[in-house]
């Protein structure tokens, strides 16, 4: 995910990703930033400083839904419930549309992202 559209996401400036592939899976989605600059006009038009994390896991949302736009180019992923973590957890993204953990390192900072949804979901519900 472009630098602007993993930050937009994840503080609710947008509830939507498009993509090239359908996805039947729904929950929760770690929110992964690229490391690019080609898209850092979008931060003006919001407003916002172009020195967002970069080059990692900078929060998560809940993909609810997943259908084929109007004209069938593209597919349309919607979110809800979007959070911003406090660190950025620095990995590498892949080119797959949902993509897992390829080593143990990358197992060990998706489960620190995941606990920090834990306990973020714990403090909202309490």
């Amino acid at each position: 995910m472009s630098t602007s559209a993993g930050n937009s996401l994840s503080i609710g400036l947008d509830d939507f990703e498009i993509r090239r592939r359908e996805s039947n899976y729904r929950g929760w989605t770690l929110i992964q930033a690229g490391k690019s600059f080609e898209s850092d006009e979008f931060f003006q038009q919001y407003d916002l400083s172009p020195n967002l994390p970069r080059g990692g896991i900078i929060g998560a949302a809940q993909l609810n839904n997943c259908y084929l736009d109007p004209r069938k180019e593209f597919w349309i992923y919607e979110f809800d419930n979007p959070i911003k973590f406090k660190k950025l957890y620095p990995i590498a993204g892949k080119q797959a549309t949902l993509w897992k953990a390829a080593n143990k390192q990358e197992q060990l900072i998706f489960a620190s992202c995941w606990q920090e949804i834990s306990k973020i979901m714990d403090s909202i519900q309490q």
